[in-house]
């Protein structure tokens, strides 16, 4: 469970600078936000990949810990934004107009989806499944734990090849490759000493070589 005031936000935009390591650590909780209205409105697909446009880097906020990463070479990353209720007294993403359940045209579409744990103001399985169904070159990424949850709604074998569980031991990582997007999972406790344990990740990622 993230921190953050109550409310909708519809998220507000980042700028994203190249640094001396071309990765993004994605493990921090990123607290208040601005309205900045129309985030996920859909774009016309160009008529060619030498027509489509290519935007600069940028990060957009959207609530509680939901970010979508935008990196060079049409690299789109979600993270931990596929939620709809949220949990009370946190941050909820505005579900007016377009949402991230819908097909997603902006810079080619999504490349990866991660979720960071099940908490429901992180993931939420039907929004997942939304989001696979409608945005087909999606991968998803999450713990063993929400990957479980999503596999209860029986999605089609289609979808759940692009999906993958991970959960390495602590200490170590799981390195995975999804073309122009490249993922690192850490384990990440969520509060030694709870029963069961939650199951939650961090991120070190690799968007089209930013």
């Amino acid at each position: 469970m993230g921190q953050g005031r109550a409310g909708e936000t519809a998220g507000y935009v980042f700028p994203v600078r190249r640094g001396p390591r071309a990765s993004l650590v994605v493990t921090a909780t990123i607290v208040g936000a601005t309205v900045a209205p129309g985030f996920g409105a859909a774009q016309p697909r160009p008529q060619s990949p030498q027509d489509r446009p290519a935007p600069q880097p940028f990060g957009l906020f959207l609530a509680n810990e939901g970010i979508i990463l935008v990196g060079g070479q049409g690299a789109v990353v979600v993270f931990d934004a596929l939620f709809r209720d949220g949990v009370e007294g946190y941050q909820t993403i505005s579900r007016e107009g377009p949402t991230l359940e819908d097909p997603w045209h902006f810079a080619g579409g999504v490349t990866l989806a991660v979720a960071s744990h099940h908490h429901p103001d992180h993931f939420d399985a039907p929004a997942v499944l939304a989001h696979l169904r409608t945005n087909p070159g999606t991968r998803f990424v999450s713990t063993e734990t929400a990957v479980d949850l999503l596999r209860a709604l029986n999605p089609t074998e289609s979808v759940m090849s692009r999906v993958t569980a991970s959960w390495p031991v602590e200490g170590e990582r799981d390195l995975l490759d999804f073309g122009t997007v490249r993922l690192e999972t850490l384990n990440l406790h969520h509060g030694r000493g709870r029963s069961p344990t939650v199951q939650n990740l961090g991120h070190l990622v690799e968007a089209g070589g930013l």
